[in-house]
């Protein structure tokens, strides 16, 4: 090959691969850039001794959709060791909504509930613990009464034994599992029936119930078991609702029922319609992950009987200046689906592009250094 030969060749690789990196740029292509070039962080999430393969394989798809629903492209999610995922999100700059995204179980019931603390942080199991008696003694020589005895009131606190459960301190429920109104166990419990006979709430055992706190009011309210799950909702999406006469406005989320779904909620509100308005087992809580997100009551417009359309349901979410985000990470959850076990946050580590950088850096000298020289 002449030298004249050569250079023409080299000239005509060199104006290729400039109007290959032209061609790119133009495009608007970009490298995808892990971790360490980008920054970002790094979780370890840890499963329940002994949990499947397969439910390990079906929680990292449904990690993967709700974290691409936040609008993060190709997450790296990997199974590490027989129980533990580890989850890498270049570039997320959200740190707590993505690990919410990702650790939420998205557990949601619809539950009738039972009856509501007297006050924010008193929970109804304790409502009546405290009780005042009068007990007449026999005098001891100073008498202050015309009968020779005196009288005197005492307070007295009786110990209750809180239910299986819940936490003696707080008096809610320590891990809510909520059984549906069809399990055998619940048989005893308020539950929509043909003939409209419905059980009074005392006899429905306490495996079936639940002592849970509404996070905003600091109401805790006393649930009875699911009458709609969130295996029921086939989709969710978030809105904002514009002040009104019936309404302060905000932000929500409307689920679209399943059909069977669907036929299980209206036959709840027509059940919850019979009872008195002003009755608190007239309300249905709207319970996600053990939290009550909200606990309407049936309106007084419902008349007795009547159910509200499955079509019609609307999820208020708290206030606040995340009220958008929360509306939209509660529809992304709801949408793809709760995960199959509770997962456990074991480590977070945030990365720094900082490394990365000087690596790369380091690279493209070396690597133009050797072109120079060759």
């Amino acid at each position: 090959m002449t030298a004249r030969r050569a250079l023409l060749i080299a000239l005509i690789t060199v104006v290729a691969s400039w109007a290959v990196l032209g061609g790119v740029l133009a495009a608007g292509w970009a490298p995808k850039l892990g971790l360490d070039l980008q920054g970002g962080f790094s979780v370890i999430l840890s499963a329940p001794d002994g949990i499947e393969p397969d439910l390990m394989d079906l929680a990292i798809d449904i990690m993967r959709d709700r974290i691409e629903g936040l609008g993060v492209a190709e997450p790296e999610i990997a199974v590490v060791g027989d129980r533990r995922i580890q989850v890498q999100l270049p570039g997320v700059t959200d740190r707590e909504r993505a690990l919410t995204a990702v650790g939420t179980t998205g557990q949601l019931s619809f539950r009738q509930v039972y009856e509501i603390g007297p006050a924010p942080g008193v929970s109804p199991v304790f409502a009546d613990q405290a009780t005042t008696t009068t007990t007449t003694v026999p005098d001891d020589g100073a008498t202050t009464t015309t009968d020779g005895t005196t009288t005197t009131t005492t307070s007295t606190t009786i110990p209750l034994q809180v239910p299986a459960g819940v936490d003696p301190e707080t008096g809610i429920t320590i891990e809510d599992d909520p059984p549906g109104v069809a399990d055998p166990e619940c048989a005893t419990c308020p539950r929509p029936t043909a003939d409209g006979i419905v059980p009074p709430m005392e006899a429905c055992p306490d495996v079936c119930q639940a002592w849970l706190q509404d996070p905003d009011s600091g109401l805790i309210y006393r649930v009875g078991p699911a009458l709609v799950t969130g295996a029921d909702v086939e989709d969710a999406f978030a809105r904002y609702l514009p002040p009104s006469a019936q309404s302060l406005g905000g932000w929500s989320v409307d689920p679209t029922f399943r059909s069977a779904g669907a036929e299980d909620f209206e036959a709840a509100t027509a059940y919850l319609s019979r009872f008195s308005v002003g009755d608190p087992m007239r309300s249905l809580a709207i319970v996600l992950d053990g939290e009550v997100m909200s606990a309407p009551p049936i309106a007084s417009s419902v008349g007795f009987g009547e159910a509200i359309p499955a079509d019609s349901v609307i999820i208020t979410v708290g206030g606040g200046d995340d009220q958008e985000d929360e509306a939209l990470d509660l529809a992304n959850v709801l949408k793809y689906g709760a995960l199959p076990t509770a997962f456990e946050r074991e480590r977070v580590e945030a990365v720094s592009a900082t490394l990365g950088s000087d690596s790369l850096q380091a690279g493209l000298i070396a690597g133009i250094g050797g072109l120079i020289l060759v």
